[in-house]
């Protein structure tokens, strides 16, 4: 199909005169993606149309009489000059405009009356002109990434306006009329140096989102608590050391965010948030938890993760919901028995605390899928981990288990299984039952051999063993049909099985820091081979099988004592 074919041809000069200012063409696409050039059209016009990294100091005026175009995105990093009248773009709905540069907002932009979506982002803006308020049709504004510290009362003419991004300026308050904006649902004022908020805050009825995270705030402003229709509130990254009674009002609050902010205990009336679904207060100095934030009954996630928490109480039966647990990062000995009241359960952090051990009643988690036991003090396998038939993913590397209960065969629907850097010597035959893994993670123990078994891990894609003590591997490593990625970095093998070659899907095999002479010629077999490390062995020639292997790219032999590549 021709570029311009069934276009306008009026459309199709202006088209040619913007290629000649870009220097380059503008093809038609299907649909506009994000950091590129093209077009769209509909009924043979220009509908949108995309000038990323516009190349140009001017637009060319024949682009003002596109007269059907309703969505223009210009990204530039040397434009200087609108033209003023691109007042004439009548049917612009959307228009994106920036150039990463200290100019003064064309006048013109303020004439386009039927914007639906204007983004004035990235232009470093100091001031915003009094007559963006003759933009009655707006429904969203994006002033994020510029310099603002005020904003002009004719905003408040932006009846429409439902969403503003004001992210990442240099605002300190905002001023009292900014609560005229009564349609405003969703206002992000992330990244500022806001300390405070006016009390006419609170008059923002329709405000179902607001985000302040990044600012500087020592308290939550108690216009907050007004805003009975919010639905989702970011505060991570203040300096907020408690919550004010009236926050217990926020009836219809589904997602609190209240990540690293330097709260040391929570009040009593959360439980009162009964449409609450996600908590994060991650990285306070939280040592206890309430049975209040223990009795949510419709949260769904919960983040408590590096706060300084040495216990948890009991979880209350109204927490059947919950359906994500992260505690990373604390200083936990042990679990509460009533942790089996969380019959939702699918994922659940416990990495970087104290455990040594885990409740029988930890079994019944039926729903669980993915548990992470990473950094604890296990000594031996947890017991009854065996029971959670539906788990998918385990993680206890980075403990000191010295070895494995058979019964880890029982998990059926695992997926992944890491146990990188404890001290285990062997690995039962029961792991050969996995069938459904498809990841294994034996890095940094001191393994001398593997069980046959292995070989009936059919699902296995990535394999690592890397700093264990292995002098060879067993036959069975063949029959491994989907392994993609093989990692025996500093081992102790001295030769490699024939079978070696029977990997046929093995992508990138790592083989550095061994003893090894010579390759079996089986090697040549594997044709989807495309990396392959051999460094810090001990080859005095090159090895002859792997001159054939097809599609290699990338082959290191660097400080072995080859003598000769031939």
């Amino acid at each position: 199909m021709l570029k311009y074919e069934n276009l306008d041809p009026d459309e199709v000069k202006i088209l040619k005169d913007l290629e000649n200012a870009m220097g380059r063409k503008i093809p038609k696409v299907n649909r506009i993606v994000w950091n590129s050039i093209g077009f769209t059209t509909k009924e043979n016009k220009i509908f949108s149309l995309q000038l990323h990294h516009y190349g140009s100091k001017s637009i060319p005026e024949s682009l003002c009489q596109l007269k059907s175009l309703q969505k223009l995105y210009l990204v530039s990093y040397k434009l200087k000059h609108i033209p003023t009248s691109f007042r004439n773009l009548r049917s612009l709905r959307t228009l994106y405009f920036s150039c990463h540069e200290n100019i003064a907002v064309p006048e013109s932009i303020f004439k386009l009356k039927n914007l639906n979506y204007l983004s004035l982002a990235y232009n470093w803006i100091r001031y915003l002109p009094n007559n963006i308020g003759e933009l009655k049709s707006l429904e969203k504004l994006d002033l994020s990434y510029n310099y603002l510290s005020t904003l002009p009362k004719s905003i408040t003419n932006l009846k429409s306006l439902k969403e503003l991004n004001l992210e990442y300026n240099n605002l300190t308050t905002l001023p009292r009329f900014f609560a005229q904006l009564e349609s405003l649902q969703k206002l992000n004022l992330s990244r500022n140096k806001i300390t405070t908020l006016p009390e006419s805050f609170g008059d923002l009825k329709k405000l179902r989102e607001l985000n302040l995270n990044q600012n500087s705030l020592l308290a939550i402003p108690q216009c907050i608590t007004e805003l009975k229709s919010l639905k989702r509130l970011y505060l991570y990254h203040n300096m907020i050391t408690r919550l004010p009674k009236a926050f217990r009002r926020l009836k219809s609050l589904r997602k609190l965010n209240l990540k690293e902010n330097r709260l040391t205990n929570l009040p009593d009336f959360f439980s009162e948030l009964k449409k609450l679904k996600e908590l994060n207060l991650k990285a306070n100095k939280l040592n206890n938890i309430k049975n209040s934030i223990l009795d949510i009954e419709n949260l769904r996630k919960l983040y408590l993760g590096y706060n300084e928490l040495t216990e948890l109480l009991e979880f209350s039966v109204r927490l059947e919901s919950l359906k994500e647990l992260y505690l990373k990062g604390n200083k936990i000995k042990k679990l509460p028995k009533s942790i089996s009241n969380l019959k939702s359960l699918q994922k659940l952090n416990l990495e970087g605390n104290e455990l040594a051990e885990l409740p029988k009643s930890l079994s019944k988690l039926k729903a669980l899928r993915k548990l992470n036991l990473r950094r604890n003090n296990f000594v031996k396998f947890p017991n009854h981990l065996h029971y959670l038939e539906n788990l998918e993913e385990l993680n206890l590397g980075w403990n000191n288990l010295r070895a494995l209960n058979p019964s880890i065969g029982n998990l059926k629907s695992l997926k992944k299984l890491v146990l990188t850097q404890n001290k285990l010597k062997m690995i039962p035959k029961s792991i050969g039952q996995l069938s459904a893994l498809k990841e294994l993670c034996l890095c940094a123990n001191q393994l001398i051999s593997l069980p046959e078994s292995i070989g009936k891990l059919k699902s296995l894609e990535i394999f690592h063993l890397c700093r264990n003590n292995l002098t060879f591997l067993p036959i069975s490593i063949g029959n491994l049909e989907s392994l993609k990625y093989l990692n025996l970095n500093d081992n102790r093998l001295i030769i490699l099985p024939k079978a070696i070659g029977d990997l046929k899907s093995l992508e990138n095999l790592n083989l550095n820091h061994n003893r090894l002479t010579k390759l079996p010629d089986s090697m040549r077999n594997l044709n989807s081979l495309k990396k392959l490390y051999l460094a810090r062995n001990n080859f005095i020639t090159f090895p002859e099988s792997i001159g054939n292997v097809k599609f290699l790219r990338t082959l290191d032999l660097h400080e072995n004592q080859l003598k000769s590549l031939h």
